[in-house]
């Protein structure tokens, strides 16, 4: 079945790939890119395997860091883990961002961690 047809709201795929430092909670932290965002979702790629196989079996996540123009948006935001594909997985917010998204993929351009 294709994901796509499955989401509940259209995501915005960013133009520029954003870098965010995810924690499990237990002082595990790892390096991901942000391919895509919805209010309610996300779906992220670890930017190294190990750490693909590190977060394989983790249910939860939390946005630990990232870079200043998305940072009151994204800080500390939870996430349930919804699906794996690989290095990628895709994780609904436990509450829904409270900003709109909209010109997200086009007018905001973000730096490496």
């Amino acid at each position: 079945m294709n994901t796509h047809e499955r989401r509940e709201t259209p995501r915005i795929s960013l133009s520029s790939l954003v870098e965010v430092v995810v924690s499990d909670g237990r002082d595990a932290q790892a390096a991901c890119r942000i391919l895509d965002i919805s209010p309610f979702g996300l779906r992220l790629e670890f930017i190294a395997s190990k750490d693909a196989e590190r977060f394989a079996h983790c249910q939860a996540l939390t946005v630990a860091r990232c870079g200043q123009a998305i940072q009151d948006m994204l800080l500390g935001k939870a996430c349930e883990v919804r699906w794996r594909q690989g290095a990628t997985l895709g994780a609904r917010f436990r509450d829904p961002l409270a900003v709109s998204l909209e010109g997200l993929g086009m007018n905001l351009v973000f730096t490496s961690l």
